[in-house]
């Protein structure tokens, strides 16, 4: 059963990148210099507001005999404390990011860290991937479309080193990895952020049933991210939202083993070559099956990673 289920889990990463990279290709075919239709988003911005967590202890990881395969990274469980922290409701929107991008966050070297301006500056980075400037108005390539930037849509396709200039531009910082299954788990109480049920298609695939909170329908014919307000049956006790199944999040860690690691013999490569190296993304987004993410489920990119659907929530200490 194991190697089964291993063999399906695998498949489903594979699948995700596909569709990733399809969209990446699929953005190199349009042109912007000569182009007449554009899409205006009607959305009015949300308040993604504040929200103060409780301080507590939780066990953070998986056990051999969880309810899901668990991979050996997220093995064994721990307990930890988690101090008081105040996180936002909601990722990142377009329509937040885009004032840290005409406040010129791109050009000012302070907001970014040492590996963060190197990666800017050798690859030549003036703006987020997929946009692009046209007399001083943003827009965003979007499959066979282009669309004026401002919507409650979360960021996504940007790298961890862009979110980390975005946090210190804003005065605050990314999400721990502890803190954010904290928050997944309803502080430890509960298998996922709505409670105990598993995760079904409306929940984790966003896009595969109608809500009358996402009002940006251009955004969603292609099976894409919906708007950060939609479905809040998903939100956990504290009341934040989209915790799994919208977009991954950066988290401020770098990937490491827990105390007790033990590398899985049969899917040796799953982490350790990483270890030391990628940063932490939590959640999960609306290409990754259903089966294969759950709250303590620990993926990990590099943190110039662009071409995966990854956003990002802010946090501040208390």
């Amino acid at each position: 059963n194991y190697l089964i289920m291993l063999s399906i889990l695998h498949n489903s990463m594979h699948n995700e990148n596909y569709k990733f990279i399809n969209y990446y290709l699929l953005q190199q075919k349009i042109v912007t210099n000569h182009f007449t239709n554009y899409i205006i988003c009607e959305d009015t911005p949300i308040t993604n507001e504040l929200i103060k967590i409780s301080k507590g202890s939780f066990n953070q990881g998986s056990t051999i005999n969880s309810i899901y395969l668990a991979f050996d990274n997220e093995l064994p469980t721990f307990s930890i404390f988690i101090n008081e922290f105040y996180v936002s409701k909601y990722c990142i929107t377009e329509y937040e990011y885009i004032d840290f991008v005409k406040d010129n966050g791109y050009i000012n070297d302070n907001n970014w860290s040492y590996n963060g301006l190197l990666w800017k500056k050798e690859n030549n980075i003036l703006h987020p991937l997929y946009w692009f400037n046209n007399n001083n108005i943003w827009f965003r390539k979007h499959f066979n479309q282009i669309i004026k930037i401002g919507s409650n849509l979360p960021m996504c396709n940007i790298s961890y080193y862009e979110a980390e200039a975005y946090c210190k531009w804003k005065n605050v910082r990314l999400i721990q990895e502890s803190e954010y299954e904290y928050l997944a788990t309803n502080h430890g109480t509960t298998l996922y952020p709505w409670g105990n049920n598993p995760i079904s298609n409306t929940l984790c695939n966003l896009n595969n049933s109608n809500n009358s909170n996402n009002s940006n329908n251009s955004n969603n014919s292609h099976n894409y991210c919906v708007n950060v307000d939609s479905y809040t049956n998903g939100n956990n006790i504290d009341d934040v939202s989209q915790l799994i199944g919208n977009v991954w999040e950066w988290c401020e860690n770098v990937i490491y083993p827990y105390n007790g690691f033990i590398i899985d013999p049969i899917y040796r490569e799953m982490s350790y070559p990483y270890f030391g190296q990628k940063k932490i993304c939590r959640g999960g987004c609306f290409c990754v099956d259903p089966y294969l993410i759950h709250s303590k489920y620990r993926n990990a990119q590099l943190p110039e990673c662009r071409i995966q659907f990854i956003g990002f929530r802010v946090c501040k200490d208390i």
